[in-house]
Parts: structure tokens; sequence; C-alpha cells
């Protein structure tokens, strides 16, 4: 005879129950090559782990020291699910829309650094950033902006962090875009990922600090086999490839922006003679 199938209930009103609804931005983060840091001794693991569980208040830290904007910061949350980053910020309701787009600028910074500080430390990502409403427990998350953001973040053969165009028509027109281009916090690149074929994603500029980084091809090499992580297999190298590529790109546009920045003041200076 078979069980009647188990009925549970849940009172939305229940006081102890605390799940909020925020319309707000959300980053899925994904760690490449974790599997490997699980195949390695407990050591290596616990490292891997303690760096993963410390790297999110250090950005926040150094973002802070920058930008002395610490309401904002502390609104960011970071969930570590296994090889997973959850990132949430709910947009302030009484901001009006000069405020949520600071808010997002912040938010985006705090993002670019967080991914460029995890490839530092020898764990590469792939990630994407998304907006619009969402659930959040204490534990727990959802809504469709998660989602969105996986599928794009999964969807990456290389390191680095796209936007979803919920976030281009949200905040972004054009003549931002262009700034942020200029300023060297988002980058048009073709992605040729599985979602969007031949189409030139927005963004998020990395930015390695490490002098090492100077000669791109050692240093991903270096960052992907770090924690004894092999790239032999054909999926692996291939994101390695492609980061190398994308960084390639970042650093082009760096120097071009800088070059222009040098043109623009030369001429303004000689025009105020």
């Amino acid at each position: 005879m078979r069980k009647k199938k188990a009925e549970v209930c849940v009172d939305t009103n229940d006081k102890r129950i605390d799940i909020a609804k925020h319309t707000g931005l959300i980053a899925f983060v994904d760690i490449l090559g974790y599997k490997e840091i699980c195949n390695q001794s407990d050591i290596i693991q616990k490292r891997a782990l303690l760096l993963l569980s410390k790297i999110p208040i250090i950005t926040k830290r150094m973002l802070g020291e920058q930008l002395p904007v610490y309401e904002i910061l502390d609104k960011i949350d970071a969930m570590v699910i296994s090889d997973s980053i959850i990132i949430s910020f709910p947009l302030s309701e009484e901001n009006d829309d000069i405020g949520k787009f600071a808010e997002t600028l912040i938010f985006l910074v705090y993002v670019r650094n967080f991914t460029d500080d995890m490839f530092e430390m020898g764990l590469p990502t792939r990630g994407a950033v998304c907006y619009g409403e969402y659930h959040k427990g204490d534990k727990s998350m959802s809504g469709l902006p998660l989602v969105r953001a996986y599928q794009l973040a999964e969807s990456l053969d290389f390191s680095g962090v796209a936007l979803t165009l919920h976030i281009e028509n949200e905040f972004l027109c054009d003549s931002f875009i262009k700034g942020f281009i200029k300023e060297s916090l988002l980058t048009r690149y073709n992605t040729k990922s599985k979602i969007w074929k031949d189409r030139n994603t927005l963004c998020l500029r990395s930015c390695p600090i490490s002098p090492l980084a100077k000669r791109i091809n050692s240093y991903v090499y270096s960052r992907f086999t770090e924690f004894g992580k092999k790239v032999d297999e054909e999926h692996i190298y291939k994101k390695l490839e492609n980061t190398i590529a994308y960084l390639e790109h970042c650093k082009k546009q760096r120097k071009a922006n800088a070059t222009k920045k040098r043109k623009t003041t030369k001429i303004v200076n000689e025009g105020a003679l």
C-alpha cells in the first residue's frame, strides 16, 4: 500500500520565518577547477576554503578604503556554497534613479575586485550579474535574477564576469556604458557563450594588480594550476587559453584608454596656454 505524500504547509505570516522580498542585484560566481582542489589533500582543501571565506571580507575592506561608502558596502552579502558564491545587494527603495545607479556602480566595482582577488589567490572564476526581484532568507535565496545569472555564468568559456541584458536595460544607457568603458570598468567582448553566440557581451573588465600579470600567459597558467589543479583536460585548457585572450583584450583596452586620456589632457593644456 502506497504511503500518502506528505504535505508541507508554510505560513508566510509566521514571524519565525524571515524571508524578505528585494529588488536588487545578484552575482553568481563559479570557481573553475574546484573539483581538482577537492581531490587534493585535506591541507590544500582547508587552505582553499580559508581563502574563500576571507576574500569577500578582504575585498570589502580594501574597497572601503578607496570608497568610504560603508553603509552601501555593508548591504553586500556573499553566500558560499561549495564551488559557487552568490553575492546579493538589495537596492534602496527610497533612492532616486541617480542613487540606485550609484549603488549599482559600487556593487559592480565590488564584484570586479572580488573576482580579481579570487583569481590572484589561485581561484579563477566565471560569473554573471543580473537585476530584478528576489526572495532571501537567512540561509536561502530564490528568484529569476539568480537563475539568469547562473545560466549566463555557466555559459562562459573563460574566467570573467558578464552582465545580463537586464542590467543594461535597467541602468546602463549608451552614454553611461561608453563612460564606464572609458574609465576601465566595463568592456565589450565576444564571449562566444552557449546563450549568446557571436554577441559582444558587456563584461566587467578584469584588472589584475599583480606584477606577474605583465606576462599574461605565465600568470594565467600559474593561477589555473594553483592548489595542484591540472589543466591537461581539453575543456579546462580551452578555458585557460580563452582567459589569456580575454585578459589580453582588457590590457589592450586599458592602454588605448590611457593613450586617449594623455592626448585629451595635452590638447586641453595647449588650449589653456
